[in-house]
């Protein structure tokens, strides 16, 4: 029976263990804070960038876990101005601070630190975050997988955006 990787880690004993360090990474100028779901195991692992909605109340944390139970590393991150992060809130800044997450988090210094594969890399979002995951693929080639769930539609209310 195949392992439910929403609840169980299906290999504790793997070494060097799973772990979730705090991993910031600068974007227009300020800092943002993210957190990476690193699986157990000397990898190197693929990983997923978890892009999160309209900042509310929902910051993906548990499709972060069931990716690290799955293998993948999964990286949780802020954009500008939610969540606490300094520097100003706009739906450009999403995109670019998607896009710089997703360039550092493929950087060798990153990759060697954290068992880290940067030619598998996927992105993942929801709502906002599905967005701003096909858009950061749609403009970098060498992204290898992506998936939108509830991808917000901007193209339907882009005359209603000032």
């Amino acid at each position: 029976m195949a392992p439910d990787f929403l609840t169980s880690d299906p290999r504790p004993t793997l070494s060097p263990a799973a772990s979730t360090p705090a991993l910031p990474f600068t974007s227009g100028g300020e800092t943002l804070q993210g957190v990476l779901h690193i699986p157990a195991g000397p990898g190197p692992h693929p990983v997923v960038v978890v892009l999160h909605g309209f900042p509310g109340n929902e910051r993906n944390f548990d499709l972060a876990q069931a990716l690290r139970r799955a293998g993948y590393a999964a990286l949780v991150f802020h954009y500008r101005g939610s969540w606490g992060m300094g520097g100003t809130w706009s739906w450009a800044h999403v995109l670019e601070d998607a896009a710089r997450v997703t360039a550092e988090i493929r950087t060798d210094e990153v990759a060697r630190a954290h068992r880290l594969d940067p030619g598998r890399l996927a992105l993942v979002g929801h709502s906002l975050g599905g967005f701003a995951a096909l858009m950061t693929a749609a403009n970098d080639p060498t992204i290898g997988a992506v998936a939108s769930v509830s991808g917000f539609d901007f193209g339907a209310v882009a005359p209603t955006l000032t």
